[in-house]
């Protein structure tokens, strides 16, 4: 008896101990996940700043938004080294350092060079965080065999439509997005409400994904993003007419002197206004549905082990590079031809992504490694269809 009972204290002391690293890694999850957003509330502050020295102009800003997709790209790289050099372990210890140092320099800034050098080694930390994967060693001439290129094809073309779906856009422009669209709350208050329906959106995506499988969710998740940026864009290009059209009426009144806040004024404020806000809830609760977490899944279930690692990197490397374009250039294109061109430039995009999963994704669910290997292997061999 006696026996029984230090064993079961044992267990629960490892068990602590496990939490204890399970909560300890989610911390490097949270820390990524700030960091990437963290532009968010910063720059419409930034960009009223009284400081000359650290005041952001729409480039200024799509600069310090978007270098922290290159730091990430960087900090991906060099984890592949790090990896055999100092273990997994040592490398996620290591991550802090650029973390630490960036918010730092961020919090401490004295002007806008000190924004971005901070602002990338955070994005560093991230990608250090992310690169933790085993690297595996291969030839080249593995590269060319069909089982081993097609699902490669198939991983990256699948980091780059959820990347052009515009989410990354989303998190770190989101303030910025809702100013603009004259939504019936205030930024900030709507981008918590949208951080709460993506925490809910990843629990329902969890429960899901096998139950209703890899390619259906993919579906509904392309069908959701399309309608949601559909109507945001439809929304905003009908509320830059409205905008036109009052400001004109405005000038052959004599009302030349208004200031741009009392224009603001004349907009109708109406439930209309709660339309934009409706739109990016449902396009985060569609892209944690599917594009979300499913292109990391899949991407871990199709890449053959042989170049898992290679496979992997080039996929980040690849997602963040698109970030970084869209990033750094969003900005500047609502400047330029207005905030609707970009969203219906993703529901474009999410569409073709409904197209490419019923052309060319296969279904894992219920399937082993081993088979989902085979599938690409021997293509034209008959499956047995699992029932649901």
């Amino acid at each position: 008896m006696k026996r029984e009972w230090e064993v079961i204290g044992v267990e629960r002391f490892q068990n602590r101990w496990l939490y204890l690293a399970v909560f300890t890694a989610t911390l490097g999850n949270l820390s990524f996940g700030y960091a990437l957003v963290y532009t968010s509330p910063v720059i419409p502050e930034l960009q009223q700043s009284p400081d000359p020295l650290l005041r952001l102009d729409d480039y200024k800003a799509s600069f310090f938004e978007s270098i922290f997709t290159l730091g990430v790209v960087f900090g991906g790289l060099t984890t592949m080294l790090l990896n055999d050099l100092l273990g997994r372990k040592l490398t996620i210890m290591l991550s802090n350092v650029p973390s630490v140092l960036g918010f730092a320099i961020m919090g401490s800034a004295q002007a806008v060079w000190m924004l971005d050098l901070g602002r990338a080694l955070t994005g560093i930390a991230g990608g250090m965080l992310s690169g933790t994967v085993p690297v595996s060693r291969f030839s080249c001439s593995e590269l060319s065999q069909r089982h081993i290129y097609k699902p490669m094809l198939i991983a990256v073309f699948m980091r780059i439509f959820q990347q052009f779906s515009g989410i990354t856009v989303f998190l770190v422009n989101m303030q910025i997005i809702f100013d603009s669209t004259a939504v019936i709350l205030a930024g900030c208050q709507d981008a918590v409400l949208v951080g709460a329906i993506r925490f809910l959106s990843v629990s329902v995506a969890a429960w899901l994904m096998d139950k209703a499988g890899r390619r259906r969710l993919l579906f509904v998740s392309g069908v959701i993003m399309s309608i949601s940026t559909l109507s945001l864009g439809v929304y905003v290009k009908l509320d830059e007419f409205k905008y036109n059209h009052t400001s004109i009426n405005a000038s052959f009144e004599n009302m030349a002197h208004l200031t741009a806040q009392h224009l603001l004024q004349h907009k109708t404020t109406n439930w209309l206004t709660i339309i934009p806000l409706i739109s990016v809830m449902v396009f985060i609760f569609g892209y944690a549905l599917g594009w979300g977490p499913i292109t990391w899944l899949m991407m871990s279930e199709i890449l053959p082990l042989k170049v898992r690692g290679f496979a992997s990197g080039l996929c980040v490397v690849v997602s963040w590079v698109t970030a970084f374009i869209l990033t750094e250039f969003f900005l500047q294109v609502k400047h330029t031809f207005g905030l609707a061109v970009p969203f219906l430039f993703f529901c474009a995009v999410s569409i073709l992504g409904i197209i490419f999963t019923a052309f060319c994704i296969p279904e894992t669910r219920k399937r082993t490694l081993e088979q989902i290997q085979d599938m690409f292997q021997n293509p034209k061999a008959p499956r047995v269809v699992e029932n649901n």
